[in-house]
């Protein structure tokens, strides 16, 4: 008999590691079809029996039920979570710690420019990405430094995508299988603290999730309703009633996660259009 080769064997790890993970996963899920998944989870929501949300096909559940694995290493407690994100003040903390990471990575390159003689990114010629750091004389300040600059208001901004997670991203059309679960807390806020979902990437940690979510619930009156391997998908009871303050929203959101606009919506001003004629917000982390 001939022996496995390296990428079937590759393939099968994989596939072991994931079924380990899905054994692992401490909570309920429910299988239905992209069709069905809004009224499915408006359906669980009245049932009283937890927090429904939909997690998105194979793909985005594999995902997300990896920080489950018995060997991981990185995953906290939700208390550990939850008492961190009860010490955030959103947006000011995140403002925070965005203006940190700009730091640090300045910082880095710098290292970087004086260890080696032909340095990939010399941080002197680059005053635009690495220089443009926001002020630190209020938080306001701190907001207003971050980048996109302001533009002309669009004509006919699309509305955010709806229920992302229940549909082909390439061709549009409902899964024909996906996920909800259903997680055991009364405040729908704190599921990325029950998920472990976040610190990668650009995507905030789990606290910061959790702040953010418990402060636009109470300005905006949102709600989660679909969370992926990358992926939020947000309905909105309140939406921002005046330019301005659709403005202000969408330099928060591009704090929060940029590549709404850097490789979605293309403008900031785009983007707080968009909050003021949608009923769903869209956050996407590559």
């Amino acid at each position: 008999m001939a022996e496995p080769s390296s990428a079937e064997e590759d393939r099968r790890r994989h596939s072991e590691y994931r079924q380990e993970c899905l054994r692992s996963f401490p909570f309920e899920l429910i299988e239905t079809s992209g069709e069905q998944a809004l009224s499915r989870w408006e359906e669980l929501k009245r049932s009283g029996r937890g927090v429904p949300v939909v997690l998105g096909d194979d793909e985005h559940l594999g995902t997300l039920t990896e920080p489950f694995h018995p060997q991981h290493l990185r995953r906290r407690t939700v208390t550990e979570i939850l008492e961190a994100a009860d010490r955030l003040n959103h947006p000011q903390d995140l403002a925070r710690r965005r203006l940190a990471e700009e730091e640090e990575a300045v910082a880095i390159l710098r290292r970087h420019a004086q260890e080696h003689t032909d340095p990939i990114v010399d941080p002197d010629n680059h005053p635009e990405e690495l220089h443009d750091a926001p002020q630190r004389d209020s938080i306001l300040a701190i907001l207003q430094g971050f980048k996109p600059d302001i533009g002309e208001w669009p004509h006919g901004a699309p509305p955010a995508p709806e229920l992302t997670l229940a549909h082909d991203i390439l061709t549009g059309r409902p899964q024909e299988r996906l996920y909800l679960t259903l997680i055991p807390s009364d405040e729908w806020a704190t599921v990325p603290a029950h998920l472990c979902w976040g610190g990668w990437n650009a995507c905030p940690d789990p606290e910061y999730h959790v702040a953010a979510f418990r402060s636009w619930r109470h300005r905006f009156d949102i709600e989660l309703v679909g969370i992926g391997g990358d992926t939020l998908n947000i309905k909105v009871g309140r939406r921002p009633a005046t330019r301005d303050a659709a403005i202000e929203l969408a330099r928060e959101q591009y704090l929060y996660c940029n590549d709404i606009v850097d490789q979605g919506l293309g403008s900031l001003e785009a983007l707080a259009a968009s909050l003021m004629e949608s009923d769903w917000w869209y956050f996407w982390w590559d």
